[in-house]
């Protein structure tokens, strides 16, 4: 009998070993930059967004972890602002004011929109309910 095929781009615990989670959250402090982290870490680009919702604690330090790195993009704006890109330092991210500024605009807007609301899942009989009671308003307004 074959065995079932697991779905494809589902984050594994296998995937994601301790380094590689330190990794990511570790160029993702550092970069803000979730493509460049993950890609850092060796994982694919779109595995860190399936494992943030499906692990709370891992949602929780990728959190943490994006407000540091948002936070040195700021401080490095300031930097820049007050001495120039030439006290940029060897450390710092190689990345124009440009783009600098359009990311932590996006971050705040985002910020104040708070997270995304998503739908609580429904399992068995009041999965039903639901669909049934969902089923019924459309039959009334149609």
């Amino acid at each position: 009998m074959a065995k079932p095929k697991r779905a494809v781009g589902i984050p594994t615990v296998k995937l994601w070993t301790a380094d590689k989670r330190a990794t990511f959250l570790a160029a993702l402090a550092e970069l803000a930059n979730v493509a460049a982290a993950a890609r850092l870490a060796g994982v694919p680009e779109t595995s860190p967004y399936k494992l943030k919702l499906i692990d709370a604690k891992f949602a929780e330090a990728w959190e943490a972890a994006i407000d540091e790195g948002y936070n040195r993009l700021e401080l490095l704006l300031l930097r820049r602002a007050t001495y120039g890109e030439q006290a940029d330092g060897e450390d710092a991210p190689t990345i124009s004011t440009t783009l600098a500024l359009g990311l932590l605009k996006a971050r705040q807007t985002i910020a104040r929109r708070g997270p995304p609301k998503l739908p609580v899942p429904m399992y068995g009989e009041e999965l039903r309910t639901e669909l049934r009671a969902r089923l019924a308003t459309l039959k009334n307004d149609g």
